[in-house]
């Protein structure tokens, strides 16, 4: 119901922010050894709210994602090829993110990870993201990750919120 109304008010209404998120990854081929900084600068995007809010879309879980992953002795600013945002707040209470990038010595590597979620504390889980860097070629992980968002940057996301018609971007 709520989706057709907004549908019909607003057709190809949009909805994007930026998020920052900072932390660390270690090669998983050397667990001891010292981790290194990680930082992704992310547009997360919603191209149609209506087809997001609507039960029955096939894209109403799955947000766009775009922007940089810093990796240093992995890939070094590099753009984000393809990337999504799952949206499972109601399965399992997790977003979901996978972006893919060409690593610095051009495999193509998969950052997967994820944000937990709870009603209970929405904005706790939400600050920490874990997962995994995949060589994409051999499946194999190369690096596990953990970053974290600091108030500050949870700050400049909800600064950043552009509620648009069409494909938003706060990127330009």
């Amino acid at each position: 119901m709520i989706h057709t109304l907004l549908g019909a008010l607003a057709p190809r209404m949009g909805l994007s922010w930026r998020e920052t998120a900072r932390g660390w990854q270690r090669p998983t081929a050397a667990p001891d050894a010292p981790r290194a900084p990680l930082t992704l600068d992310l547009e997360i995007r919603v191209p149609d709210l209506s087809a997001l809010l609507d039960p029955a879309s096939p894209v109403r879980d799955r947000l766009v994602a775009c922007g940089r992953v810093d990796l240093p002795g992995l890939a070094a600013a590099a753009p984000i090829l393809a990337g999504t945002v799952e949206l499972a707040l109601t399965e399992d209470g997790q977003l979901r993110y996978r972006l893919d990038f060409l690593g610095a010595d051009g495999r193509m590597l998969c950052l997967e990870a994820s944000r937990d979620w709870a009603l209970a504390a929405p904005l706790h889980g939400l600050r920490r993201l874990t997962g995994e860097i995949i060589d994409r070629g051999s499946g194999v992980p190369v690096a596990t990750c953990t970053a974290t968002g600091r108030a500050a940057d949870l700050l400049a996301t909800l600064r950043s919120l552009r509620l648009q018609r069409g494909t938003p971007s706060v990127l330009g």
